[in-house]
C-alpha cells in the first residue's frame, strides 16, 4: 500500500485495515457509520474511504436519508471483485485449487488426485499450470491478484513441509519459493488446519449463538488436527505448528497408538485405522489397507459408512469410538480455553459428517461445567472439502490487509 504524507505510515495501514474490515462485515455503511464503529475522526474516515475508492476496494452504492437534519449520507460497501487471491491445497490424496474474491467467495475451483505424489518436482509443474488456469478463469485482471496461499500437512518450516508422514518425498522440498518463481507471484504457506480455520475467520458465517472470532476447528484429513481461534487470531504456537493433535488421547482403553498411548485421536479417526479396527472386530471389508491406493481406501471407508447407515453394530461401534475420543479431546480444549463452538471440516469430513455429527452433537450439547450447563455447539464446515484451499486464499487476503503482514513473500 502507498502511504499518506499526513499520517504516520504505520498508523495509515492500521486505519485502512480497520475501515476495510468494518466495511467488509456490513452490507453497506455511511462514513458516519464507519466513524461510530471504528472511533476514528471524520477526517480520517474520509481520507481512508477516498483511498479505498481510488484503489477499487470499495464502492459507493447509494444514499441514506438522515433521521434528523443534515445531508443524506453516501453508503459504501466492499467491492468483491476489487481484488482476488488463489489458494492451493496439497493433500496426500488430493490437490485442490481455488480463486476467491475479497469476501472469500469462490470464483473458481478445481480438484484432482495429487499428481505425482512421489515426485514433488513433477507435481509442482502441474500445480503451477492449474494455478495459472485458476487465475485466467476468474476473468479478472491479473494485476488484481494479491497472491497465492498454499495449505499443506504439517509440520512446516520456512515455506516447506519438514516431516510430512504421508508425503515422505516432499520433506524439505521448497514448495513456497518454487511456486512463487514459476508463477512470478507472492506466496505464503501454512498448515492445512490453520488455513481451514482462517477461511471461517475471514468469511465469518452468520451462525446464531456462536462467536465468529473464537472457536475450535477440527480438521479431518489424511490425519486429524485441532486448533483454536482466539479473539480473531488463529493460534499457531511458537513455530507455527500448533494443532498437531494426532497424539492427544481421548480414551485410556482405546486403540494402541505407535506412540505408546491408547485412544489417540490419530489412530481413532484415521481412515486406514478405522477400517482396520472394523476388520479386527470381525467386519468383512474388501481389500488390504497396506496395499490399497488412497482411492481404494476411500471406497472401503465409504462401505463402512454405508454399513453404519444400515445399522451394522460393528460399523456403528467404530464410529461411536471415534466420536467419543473427539468429544473427550475437544471438551478438554474447550475447558482450557473457554471455547463453546466446534467447527469440523477437512477433505474427509463431508463423507462422514452425516453419520458422525449426531454422535458428537448430543454429548457436547449436554456438557456440564461445575454443575452448570455449558454446551459446545458443533458445526460442519459449509465449505466442505474446499475449506483448506479456500482458507489458503483467505490467508493471502488477511495478510495483505493486515497492518502487520510478514508471511506473504515475493518471488525471488
Amino acid at each position: 500500500m502507498t502511504r499518506e504524507i499526513h499520517c504516520p505510515p504505520r498508523q495509515a495501514e492500521v486505519n485502512r485495515s480497520l475501515v476495510l474490515d468494518t466495511i467488509r462485515h456490513a452490507e453497506r455503511l455511511t462514513r458516519a457509520d464507519i466513524g461510530r464503529l471504528t472511533h476514528l475522526s471524520p477526517q480520517t474516515v474520509s481520507n481512508v474511504v477516498r483511498y479505498l475508492l481510488k484503489h477499487d476496494l470499495v464502492l459507493e452504492t447509494g444514499t441514506v436519508t438522515p433521521e434528523g437534519r443534515g445531508r443524506p449520507g453516501t453508503t459504501v460497501q466492499i467491492n468483491p471483485h476489487g481484488r482476488f487471491a488463489v489458494g492451493v491445497h496439497v493433500d496426500p490424496s488430493a490437490l485442490g485449487i481455488v480463486a476467491v474474491d475479497l469476501r472469500g467467495d469462490l470464483l473458481y475451483e478445481h480438484n484432482e488426485p495429487l499428481p505425482f505424489p512421489n515426485d514433488p518436482t513433477q507435481s509442482l509443474a502441474e500445480i503451477a499450470v492449474q494455478t495459472e488456469r485458476a487465475i485466467a478463469r476468474t476473468s479478472l485482471p491479473r494485476e488484481r491478484m494479491l497472491g497465492i496461499g498454499i495449505a499443506t500437512p504439517g509440520p512446516i518450516e520456512d515455506g516447506r513441509m519438514t516431516r510430512p508422514p504421508l508425503l515422505p518425498r516432499w520433506q524439505d522440498f521448497p514448495l513456497r519459493s518454487r511456486l512463487a518463481q514459476l508463477t512470478h507471484t507472492a506466496t505464503l504457506l501454512d498448515k492445512d488446519v490453520n488455513a481451514a480455520a482462517q477461511a471461517h475467520l475471514w468469511r465469518r458465517p452468520d451462525t446464531p449463538g456462536t462467536s465468529p472470532d473464537s472457536f475450535m476447528f477440527l480438521y479431518v484429513g489424511a490425519g486429524p488436527a485441532l486448533t483454536a481461534v482466539l479473539d480473531g487470531q488463529v493460534w499457531r504456537g511458537r513455530s507455527g505448528n500448533a494443532g498437531e493433535a494426532g497424539h492427544l488421547s481421548g480414551s485410556s482403553t482405546g486403540l494402541l497408538c505407535p506412540c505408546g498411548q491408547r485412544g489417540c485421536l490419530g489412530v481413532t479417526l484415521g481412515e486406514k485405522e478405522m477400517i482396520e479396527r472394523a476388520r479386527d472386530l470381525g467386519l468383512d471389508l474388501p481389500g488390504s489397507t497396506s496395499t490399497a491406493t488412497p482411492g481404494e481406501k476411500s471406497a472401503v471407508f465409504a462401505r463402512l459408512l454405508r454399513l453404519a447407515d444400515d445399522g451394522a453394530p460393528t460399523a456403528r461401534r467404530v464410529l461411536s469410538e471415534a466420536a467419543s475420543v473427539i468429544v473427550r479431546v475437544t471438551t478438554v480444549l474447550s475447558e482450557l480455553l473457554e471455547l463453546d463452538t466446534l467447527i469440523i471440516g477437512g477433505p474427509r469430513w463431508p463423507v462422514m459428517h452425516r453419520q458422525m455429527e449426531p454422535l458428537l452433537s448430543q454429548p457436547l450439547s449436554q456438557r456440564l461445567f461445575y454443575g452448570q450447563a455449558r454446551p459446545i455447539q458443533t458445526i460442519s464446515s459449509p465449505l466442505g472439502a474446499h475449506d483448506a484451499a479456500t482458507g489458503a486464499a483467505c490467508l493471502v487476503l488477511s495478510e495483505t490487509y493486515s497492518a502487520d503482514s510478514r508471511r506473504l513473500q515475493p518471488p525471488r
